[in-house]
């Protein structure tokens, strides 16, 4: 393979370089100097021509084992509990193989869409194996390790024991979490999945107040939780809605302990928004969004994610990182957007799956993906793989 320039890359700093790829890395991003672009027998050039060149995005909350089952049933439109209840029915019939082909499909989108790194969420499984679901998630994510970063987080449920947490790290789980708010005591629930995973050693990642109530408080009691077991691992909250109908006192409190506790957070708009206020009359439901302006401007770090993909909780769609970070954007009201986020490496997601990690430094030309400068035209951003060139001037294959 010959060594590749890409040339004339602007990056998030608005620098513009030349990056060589060798031997299947990044190996250099030096100043931009068209006059020293030699092509021939030792390097082939692609000229970007001022296309903005990012690191490849990580898609921080995914179900992969439910993706893709949304053609299999009937959405109930009647919410977040309508969803759960018809996944429930679903999922007596889910095999093994089922959810190696449904992952796997959902994963080449993702890839399509530029991530190199993913992490997914799997239900305890119905039948006598409970982990059956995530079983094949981690065999699915040894076999796309050569291309793709995958973490599987094992949720628990009502039903899940402190044994079973332990045998779901011990068969491969990266993470461990669960949705405490659905539980009849939350902070006890997620008390118990922070207890499994101190004595494992994993991190946590937990769906929390998935509801537009104002008096769920589950996040205030795993701040306090997690200041006062002395947890050491990395904690997220997925989800956070009710946060965003508290007063501004509440919130600003429960802030600032998160940020004290170190809680990351990954917002999902387009399930929340699509599941949350059902039941409401008319234009009268709140945004099933977390407060991401003021998480943001305390210092908290956030990511984005698509969480639910053409599944009962999110029938339409598909995994697609420019639209999921225009979701953020709109629902939010952010200026700018919410920060992708971005991988330094394979184990470092972050609090939240993302961050501001990045730099150009000896990584793989997929973990890159390029699109034309200007605020607006995201969407028409794909992964150097599907470059072609005219001449010395790249231009974007129509797919």
């Amino acid at each position: 393979m010959r060594p590749l320039l890409l040339g004339g890359a602007r990056l998030l700093d608005g620098s513009v370089v030349d990056v060589t790829i060798k031997d299947g890395l990044v190996v250099d991003a030096g100043s931009h100097d068209a006059a020293t672009w030699e092509t021939g027998a030792d390097v082939d050039v692609e000229d970007l021509d001022g296309y903005l060149l990012l690191p490849a995005p990580v898609e921080p909350h995914t179900h992969l084992d439910k993706a893709l089952t949304g053609e299999r049933v009937t959405p109930t439109y009647d919410g977040l509990t309508g969803a759960a209840r018809t996944w429930q029915q679903q999922a007596v019939t889910v095999s093994r193989d089922d959810v190696l082909r449904r992952g796997r499909d959902t994963l080449r989108e993702l890839l399509w869409s530029g991530a190199t790194a993913v992490r997914t969420h799997v239900n305890r499984s119905c039948g006598e194996d409970p982990l059956l679901a995530l079983r094949a998630l981690v065999e699915l994510r040894e076999s796309v390790a050569d291309v793709m970063s995958l973490q599987v987080v094992y949720l628990s449920s009502k039903a899940s024991s402190p044994e079973e947490l332990r045998s779901a790290v011990s068969a491969g789980a990266d993470l461990l979490g669960g949705a405490p708010h659905t539980a009849a005591d939350p902070a006890a629930a997620q008390a118990a999945v922070l207890v499994v995973a101190g004595q494992t050693g994993v991190d946590v990642d937990l769906h929390t107040d998935e509801e537009l109530d104002p008096a769920a408080r589950a996040l205030a009691a795993l701040v306090g939780q997690v200041l006062s077991s002395g947890f050491v691992g990395r904690v997220t909250a997925s989800h956070c809605v009710s946060l965003g109908t508290q007063t501004p006192t509440e919130r600003a409190d429960t802030i600032a302990g998160m940020s004290s506790a170190g809680i990351g957070v990954v917002a999902l708009p387009s399930t929340n928004l699509y599941l949350q206020g059902r039941a409401l009359p008319g234009s009268s439901s709140p945004r099933g969004i977390a407060p991401l302006r003021e998480l943001l401007d305390a210092g908290i770090l956030v990511a984005g994610g698509a969480d639910n993909i053409r599944d009962p909780f999110l029938p339409v769609g598909r995994p697609v990182r420019d639209g999921v970070a225009a979701g953020d954007r709109w629902s939010s009201h952010r200026r700018g957007g919410v920060r992708r986020g971005q991988r330094d490496g394979p184990s470092d997601h972050g609090a939240a799956s993302g961050g501001a990690g990045g730099g150009l430094a000896r990584r793989p030309p997929g973990d890159t993906s390029n699109e034309p400068d200007g605020r607006d035209r995201a969407s028409t951003s794909r992964p150097p793989r599907h470059l072609r060139r005219t001449g010395r001037r790249a231009q974007h294959r129509a797919t």
